[in-house]
């Protein structure tokens, strides 16, 4: 479903905030991010979302790296939010190196939670790569066992916040939505390197969510 946006035929475009928050009224969460771009435009609306919305925000790709460069602006959060960094993005977060990151993934993660968590306002951390780590505010680390090389290609990142988005939306937790998504995506993930190897895109493995969920579901 797509809803028309006015003044944002080339870029998603402040101008047209009145339209987006009179359709996120009956929402339960906004993943915001993919595709977006870095136009000035579109970084005064992401901005404008990061403080204004209540509910849960999974912040993904564009919109994380609009925020990196804003980062005296981000102690003041509207509502939960969800960072779904992989490490080039987390370096932008935490000014380190990403040669560095790799080397501290969870000390990095962490850090970043540290910096960026409002006080009231929930924050989970989720730097994706081998063994993804997720942060929440408890102190709580999980990570994830499910994944493998193959999904080391574009896109990815996207079908994860939209898999989160989805859980969070049906009722979870942000906490347990986060690590519940982060696991059925590496789940599907596994599914096809197991059938076809290495080669897969991002749109196979998000047609192969459904088969992953019920194998869960069925015990598997």
């Amino acid at each position: 479903m797509t809803i028309p946006l006015p003044t944002s035929s080339s870029l998603l475009n402040v101008s047209d905030i009145s339209t987006i928050m009179k359709h996120i009224e009956d929402k339960s969460a906004v993943v915001l991010g993919p595709g977006l771009g870095n136009d000035a435009r579109t970084a005064e609306l992401v901005l404008y979302l990061y403080h204004s919305l209540r509910l849960p925000v999974i912040i993904d790709a564009d919109a994380l790296n609009i925020l990196a460069r804003h980062k005296k602006q981000l102690k003041s959060a509207g509502g939960p939010r969800i960072f779904t960094p992989h490490p080039g993005e987390l370096s932008r977060l935490i000014d380190q190196p990403t040669d560095i990151i790799f080397e501290i993934r969870l000390n990095a993660t962490k850090l970043c939670h540290e910096t960026y968590k409002c006080e009231g306002n929930e924050l989970i951390v989720i730097l994706k790569g081998a063994g993804t780590l997720v942060v929440s505010d408890d102190g709580q680390v999980m990570i994830n066992t499910s994944g493998n090389p193959g999904m080391a290609t574009g896109g990815m990142g996207d079908v994860l916040s939209g898999i989160i988005g989805s859980l969070v939306c049906q009722g979870l937790s942000n906490e347990v939505a986060a690590g519940a998504g982060v696991y059925l995506h590496g789940m599907a993930g596994d599914r096809l390197f197991e059938e076809n190897g290495q080669g897969f895109t991002a749109s196979e493995l998000a047609n192969n969510i459904p088969l992953a969920l019920k194998k869960l579901q069925d015990g598997e």
